[in-house]
Protein backbone atom coordinates (compact mmCIF):
# COMPACT_ATOMS: atom_id res chain seq x y z
CA UNK A 1 0.00 0.00 0.00
CA UNK A 2 2.72 2.76 0.74
CA UNK A 3 4.05 2.01 -2.28
CA UNK A 4 1.21 2.11 -4.45
CA UNK A 5 0.66 5.31 -2.55
CA UNK A 6 4.15 6.55 -3.53
CA UNK A 7 3.55 5.67 -7.20
CA UNK A 8 0.51 7.61 -7.62
CA UNK A 9 2.58 10.95 -5.72
CA UNK A 10 5.26 10.26 -8.65
CA UNK A 11 2.53 9.82 -11.23
CA UNK A 12 0.61 13.00 -10.83
CA UNK A 13 3.99 14.96 -10.28
CA UNK A 14 4.84 13.57 -13.52
CA UNK A 15 1.68 14.68 -15.92
CA UNK A 16 1.85 17.92 -13.99
CA UNK A 17 5.13 18.51 -15.22
CA UNK A 18 4.40 17.41 -18.97
CA UNK A 19 1.48 19.76 -18.45
CA UNK A 20 3.57 22.56 -17.11
CA UNK A 21 6.37 21.85 -20.16
CA UNK A 22 3.29 21.94 -22.68
CA UNK A 23 2.30 25.35 -21.15
CA UNK A 24 5.97 27.14 -21.39
CA UNK A 25 6.18 25.84 -25.16
CA UNK A 26 3.22 26.76 -26.25
CA UNK A 27 4.27 30.38 -24.81
CA UNK A 28 6.88 30.88 -26.18
CA UNK A 29 6.22 29.38 -29.40
CA UNK A 30 3.35 32.24 -29.36
CA UNK A 31 5.48 35.09 -28.74
CA UNK A 32 8.03 34.32 -30.97
CA UNK A 33 5.41 34.57 -33.25
CA UNK A 34 5.23 38.25 -32.18
CA UNK A 35 8.66 39.07 -32.40
CA UNK A 36 8.91 37.66 -36.38
CA UNK A 37 6.60 40.51 -36.89
CA UNK A 38 9.03 43.29 -38.43
CA UNK A 39 8.81 46.64 -37.86
CA UNK A 40 7.89 49.02 -40.89
CA UNK A 41 10.16 51.58 -42.04
CA UNK A 42 7.88 54.81 -42.85
CA UNK A 43 7.97 56.15 -46.09
CA UNK A 44 6.87 59.92 -45.18
CA UNK A 45 5.41 61.82 -42.68
CA UNK A 46 1.50 61.79 -43.06
CA UNK A 47 -0.37 59.33 -41.65
CA UNK A 48 -1.94 57.93 -45.36
CA UNK A 49 1.93 57.15 -46.30
CA UNK A 50 2.45 55.60 -43.06
CA UNK A 51 -0.69 52.77 -43.58
CA UNK A 52 1.43 52.19 -46.82
CA UNK A 53 4.21 50.00 -45.28
CA UNK A 54 1.24 48.11 -42.91
CA UNK A 55 -0.92 47.29 -45.61
CA UNK A 56 2.08 45.53 -47.49
CA UNK A 57 2.57 43.63 -44.53
CA UNK A 58 -0.60 41.45 -44.67
CA UNK A 59 0.82 38.50 -45.54
CA UNK A 60 2.87 38.50 -42.40
CA UNK A 61 -0.76 39.90 -40.18
CA UNK A 62 -1.83 36.93 -41.61
CA UNK A 63 -0.34 34.16 -41.23
CA UNK A 64 0.47 35.59 -37.84
CA UNK A 65 -3.26 35.46 -36.51
CA UNK A 66 -4.12 32.32 -38.21
CA UNK A 67 -1.30 30.21 -36.56
CA UNK A 68 -1.95 32.02 -33.31
CA UNK A 69 -5.55 31.12 -33.23
CA UNK A 70 -5.13 27.52 -34.49
CA UNK A 71 -1.86 27.30 -31.68
CA UNK A 72 -4.83 28.61 -29.10
CA UNK A 73 -6.98 25.38 -30.31
CA UNK A 74 -4.17 23.09 -30.26
CA UNK A 75 -3.25 24.24 -26.73
CA UNK A 76 -7.35 24.00 -25.41
CA UNK A 77 -7.41 20.09 -26.98
CA UNK A 78 -4.19 19.35 -25.03
CA UNK A 79 -5.35 20.22 -22.02
CA UNK A 80 -8.67 18.22 -22.56
CA UNK A 81 -6.48 15.28 -22.53
CA UNK A 82 -4.33 16.48 -20.01
CA UNK A 83 -8.09 17.06 -17.86
CA UNK A 84 -9.26 13.18 -18.28
CA UNK A 85 -5.62 11.65 -17.73
CA UNK A 86 -4.66 10.66 -14.48
CA UNK A 87 -1.58 9.42 -15.49
CA UNK A 88 1.33 9.31 -17.62
CA UNK A 89 3.77 7.04 -18.66
CA UNK A 90 7.08 7.39 -20.99
CA UNK A 91 5.23 6.53 -24.35
CA UNK A 92 2.36 9.36 -23.54
CA UNK A 93 5.56 11.92 -22.45
CA UNK A 94 7.72 11.30 -25.71
CA UNK A 95 4.37 11.79 -28.18
CA UNK A 96 3.90 14.84 -26.16
CA UNK A 97 7.26 15.85 -26.40
CA UNK A 98 7.77 15.16 -30.34
CA UNK A 99 4.68 17.11 -30.82
CA UNK A 100 5.66 20.17 -29.32
CA UNK A 101 9.15 19.74 -31.05
CA UNK A 102 6.72 20.16 -34.02
CA UNK A 103 5.07 23.19 -32.37
CA UNK A 104 8.27 24.96 -31.89
CA UNK A 105 9.02 24.75 -35.73
CA UNK A 106 5.96 26.69 -36.54
CA UNK A 107 7.61 30.31 -35.99
CA UNK A 108 9.68 29.27 -38.95
CA UNK A 109 7.14 28.11 -41.26
CA UNK A 110 4.84 30.61 -40.27
CA UNK A 111 7.39 33.35 -41.71
CA UNK A 112 8.14 30.97 -44.67
CA UNK A 113 4.96 31.17 -45.95
CA UNK A 114 4.47 34.86 -45.07
CA UNK A 115 7.47 35.61 -47.20
CA UNK A 116 6.27 33.69 -49.90
CA UNK A 117 2.77 33.90 -50.14
CA UNK A 118 1.03 31.67 -52.45
CA UNK A 119 3.94 29.14 -53.34
CA UNK A 120 3.63 25.80 -53.08
CA UNK A 121 6.62 25.14 -50.61
CA UNK A 122 6.04 27.00 -48.31
CA UNK A 123 2.46 26.21 -48.11
CA UNK A 124 3.04 22.31 -47.93
CA UNK A 125 5.75 23.28 -44.74
CA UNK A 126 3.49 25.31 -43.08
CA UNK A 127 0.44 22.61 -43.43
CA UNK A 128 2.83 19.50 -42.87
CA UNK A 129 3.74 21.48 -39.47
CA UNK A 130 0.02 21.63 -38.74
CA UNK A 131 -0.38 17.89 -39.82
CA UNK A 132 2.23 16.71 -37.84
CA UNK A 133 0.73 18.03 -34.42
CA UNK A 134 -2.53 16.91 -35.11
CA UNK A 135 -1.39 13.32 -36.18
CA UNK A 136 0.66 13.23 -33.04
CA UNK A 137 -2.52 14.64 -30.80
CA UNK A 138 -4.25 11.97 -32.27
CA UNK A 139 -2.04 8.96 -31.37
CA UNK A 140 -1.44 10.36 -28.08
CA UNK A 141 -5.29 10.32 -27.35
CA UNK A 142 -5.81 7.11 -28.89
CA UNK A 143 -2.99 5.73 -26.79
CA UNK A 144 -4.03 7.61 -23.58
CA UNK A 145 -7.90 6.16 -23.96
CA UNK A 146 -7.15 2.51 -25.57
CA UNK A 147 -7.61 0.28 -22.94
CA UNK A 148 -7.84 2.82 -20.04
CA UNK A 149 -4.68 3.00 -19.92
CA UNK A 150 -3.80 6.33 -18.15
CA UNK A 151 -7.98 7.54 -17.95
CA UNK A 152 -10.50 6.22 -14.90
CA UNK A 153 -12.84 3.74 -16.52
CA UNK A 154 -15.41 5.68 -15.85
CA UNK A 155 -14.73 8.32 -18.43
CA UNK A 156 -17.83 9.60 -20.53
CA UNK A 157 -17.58 7.05 -23.30
CA UNK A 158 -19.18 9.98 -25.72
CA UNK A 159 -16.23 12.31 -24.87
CA UNK A 160 -13.74 9.60 -25.81
CA UNK A 161 -15.56 9.57 -29.33
CA UNK A 162 -16.00 13.43 -30.07
CA UNK A 163 -12.26 13.95 -28.99
CA UNK A 164 -11.10 11.25 -31.32
CA UNK A 165 -13.22 12.90 -34.17
CA UNK A 166 -11.83 16.09 -33.13
CA UNK A 167 -8.22 14.05 -33.41
CA UNK A 168 -8.76 12.73 -36.95
CA UNK A 169 -10.49 15.57 -38.46
CA UNK A 170 -7.39 17.83 -37.74
CA UNK A 171 -5.21 15.30 -39.54
CA UNK A 172 -7.80 14.56 -42.43
CA UNK A 173 -8.23 18.29 -43.46
CA UNK A 174 -4.36 18.79 -43.35
CA UNK A 175 -3.59 16.17 -45.55
CA UNK A 176 -6.52 17.06 -47.79
CA UNK A 177 -5.03 21.18 -47.88
CA UNK A 178 -1.72 19.56 -48.45
CA UNK A 179 -3.27 17.43 -51.33
CA UNK A 180 -4.97 20.10 -52.71
CA UNK A 181 -1.84 22.70 -52.90
CA UNK A 182 -1.22 20.86 -56.04
CA UNK A 183 -4.13 22.05 -57.87
CA UNK A 184 -4.67 25.53 -56.26
CA UNK A 185 -2.52 27.20 -53.17
CA UNK A 186 -5.18 29.77 -52.31
CA UNK A 187 -7.79 27.39 -52.43
CA UNK A 188 -5.63 24.75 -49.93
CA UNK A 189 -5.17 27.81 -47.40
CA UNK A 190 -8.83 28.87 -47.96
CA UNK A 191 -9.70 25.35 -46.62
CA UNK A 192 -7.10 25.50 -43.55
CA UNK A 193 -8.48 28.75 -42.32
CA UNK A 194 -12.15 27.50 -42.82
CA UNK A 195 -11.25 24.22 -40.93
CA UNK A 196 -10.01 26.84 -37.93
CA UNK A 197 -12.87 28.70 -38.05
CA UNK A 198 -15.23 25.87 -38.35
CA UNK A 199 -13.59 23.97 -35.21
CA UNK A 200 -13.59 26.99 -32.81
CA UNK A 201 -16.94 27.46 -33.50
CA UNK A 202 -18.13 23.15 -33.04
CA UNK A 203 -15.89 22.96 -30.00
CA UNK A 204 -17.50 26.07 -28.85
CA UNK A 205 -20.87 24.59 -28.98
CA UNK A 206 -20.43 20.61 -28.05
CA UNK A 207 -18.90 23.00 -24.74
CA UNK A 208 -22.05 24.70 -24.43
CA UNK A 209 -23.98 21.27 -24.66
CA UNK A 210 -22.26 19.67 -22.40
CA UNK A 211 -22.28 22.10 -19.32
CA UNK A 212 -25.76 22.58 -20.08
CA UNK A 213 -26.34 18.93 -19.67
CA UNK A 214 -24.32 19.16 -16.46
CA UNK A 215 -26.48 21.50 -15.05
CA UNK A 216 -29.49 20.04 -15.94
CA UNK A 217 -28.74 16.31 -14.27
CA UNK A 218 -27.42 18.26 -11.29
CA UNK A 219 -30.63 19.70 -10.69
CA UNK A 220 -32.16 16.58 -11.47
CA UNK A 221 -30.53 14.68 -9.07
CA UNK A 222 -30.95 17.44 -6.55
CA UNK A 223 -34.82 17.36 -6.79
CA UNK A 224 -34.70 13.32 -6.62
CA UNK A 225 -35.73 12.62 -2.38
CA UNK A 226 -33.11 11.30 -0.12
Amino acid sequence: MPNQKKNMIKNALSLKGLEGLTDAVFAIVMTLLVLDLGVPILRGTSTHQGFVPLLEMWPEFACYFVTFLMLGFVWSMHHRVFNVMKCSDSISIWLNIICMMFASLLPFSTSFLAENIGQRLPILTYEGNFLFIALLGYLNWLYVTGKYRLVNRDIDAREVRQRKIQFMSGVVLSAIAIGIVYLNAIVSIGIFVMFLVSRIILVAVQSRIRVTEQVACSKQVAKQPI
